[in-house]
């Protein structure tokens, strides 16, 4: 796997910290619940770039739900600090990643992480990825 832009990585680490500490809390967690989770989250912000107002992700699994609402909690913070807003003051990155707004890089950043359980999950299994990120969260 190809490292990921390193405008992007400490986005990456807050959501990877939130997956962590969660998977603690639920060790029944599996990849695959993850990559729903991060493929939920990035058609969420693609449909809000859109402007088509959508719901909040949700699930009925209360670890899945979790999860969702953990990652959006991350998400605010960051946004109000202001930790990824110098991405979009950056003209280059924005040309060369094609990015706008916020939500374009969160649907980078989601794309980045479900390549990555993806692969991780075919690699060691079931939660390959979930005892892989946890090597280094």
């Amino acid at each position: 796997m190809n490292p990921p832009p390193e405008f992007i990585t400490s986005l990456l680490h807050s959501i990877e910290s939130v997956v962590v500490e969660l998977y603690k809390e639920f060790p029944t967690l599996t990849d695959k619940d993850v990559e729903m989770v991060f493929d939920k989250l990035g058609n969420y912000y693609k449909a809000v770039k859109l402007n088509k107002k959508p719901a909040e992700p949700s699930s009925n699994r209360e670890r899945i739900f979790a999860l969702i609402e953990e990652i959006l909690n991350i998400l605010d913070l960051r946004q109000e600090a202001g930790l990824d807003a110098s991405v979009l003051e950056d003209e280059y990155i924005c040309r060369d990643y094609n990015i706008g707004s916020l939500e374009d890089i969160y649907m980078k950043a989601f794309k980045i992480l479900t390549k990555s359980a993806r692969f991780w999950r075919k690699k060691d299994g079931k939660q390959g990825y979930l005892n892989y990120i946890t090597e280094f969260v």
